[in-house]
């Protein structure tokens, strides 16, 4: 009978409680946002998720009121009734807008850069809202809103390289832009003998002049023209391809920004005019895309600064 009282006072003890769960704090995933001015902005902050713990619970995170331009990291700390504490932390990255290294451009060539637009009629100068650079710089304003990007353009229509290579290092000392487009070539190979050969001669050279005044070089492919038209430049038009693989050597061999026009013309010869050589409105317009992408990928400067951290 004594055994069976004592397993009875046993049964009726209380469970002993549940330990505490540990507390933890689990914080937001990085947040990538921008800045439409270049200075610091206010950015709203997810709170981070605790669990466990002894209630009541604080959450304190040193978010600062606004974020600067590059990556700073907020650190946060929970603390519960038994002072208990769990802490994470999280980057808060803020890119300014898009920034160029350099500002000034100098488009240099024949009539295509200076802008020569083919009609039914006649050649004639094209209205400025048509011209290649001038779609360029607009373009660029565009993407650059802190700056002010500037294409100067010395086309000179009916130009040899020859001719070129004479009036290029006068210009480069006058204007002493950061950035020569150099696009030259197409009335060379008028000459089917040896006027390619002369041209690379000669693009060699002005790139060398470029570099020796310090002067970074982007380097144009020609645009295409059109075999079977109306001014019978076919043969002229058949060369037009290799003459550019050329090019496209040269700008590697040289270490220059590439900028492939005949890439992005050759497949849509509607963009090339009546006199089956120089491009129409819409011709300018996809010549001052393929600058844009090539000014942006080679002269686009970083967004953000260096690392920042809240402490």
């Amino acid at each position: 009978m004594a055994l069976l009282l004592l397993i009875t006072a046993a049964c009726g003890d209380s469970p002993a409680p549940a330990p505490t769960p540990l507390l933890s704090l689990v914080c937001p995933a990085r947040i990538d946002t921008s800045s439409t001015t270049g200075g610091p902005i206010a950015v709203q902050v997810p709170a981070p998720t605790t669990a466990g713990g002894s209630a009541p619970v604080s959450v304190n995170c040193n978010t600062p009121a606004q974020f600067p331009i590059g990556s700073t990291t907020v650190g946060c700390t929970a603390t519960d009734s038994k002072q208990r504490t769990a802490s994470c932390s999280f980057v808060v990255a803020v890119t300014g807008p898009p920034r160029l290294r350099v500002t000034t451009f100098l488009a240099f060539g024949d009539s295509i850069t200076a802008g020569t637009k083919s009609d039914p009629v006649t050649l004639r100068l094209i209205p400025a809202p048509y011209a290649y650079t001038v779609l360029l710089q607009s373009r660029l304003a565009r993407r650059y809103t802190l700056q002010t990007p500037v294409i100067l353009n010395e086309g000179e229509g009916g130009e040899f390289t020859t001719q070129g290579l004479i009036r290029l290092r006068p210009l480069l000392q006058l204007y002493r832009p950061e950035v020569l487009l150099l696009m030259e070539g197409t009335n060379d190979l008028l000459d089917l003998g040896r006027g390619a050969d002369n041209a690379i001669v000669n693009l060699r050279q002005m790139i060398a002049v470029a570099k020796s005044l310090n002067i970074q070089v982007a380097l144009a492919t020609v645009a295409p023209q059109r075999p079977n038209g109306i001014r019978n430049r076919g043969a002229v038009a058949a060369i037009v391809p290799s003459f550019n693989d050329r090019i496209r050597a040269l700008a590697a061999s040289e270490a220059v920004v590439l900028v492939d026009v005949h890439a992005a013309m050759r497949d849509n010869l509607n963009l090339i005019g009546v006199d089956d050589l120089h491009p129409t409105e819409m011709g300018y317009s996809v010549m001052a895309d393929a600058f844009y992408e090539a000014v942006v990928r080679a002269f686009e400067a970083p967004g953000t600064s260096a690392q920042m951290s809240v402490r």
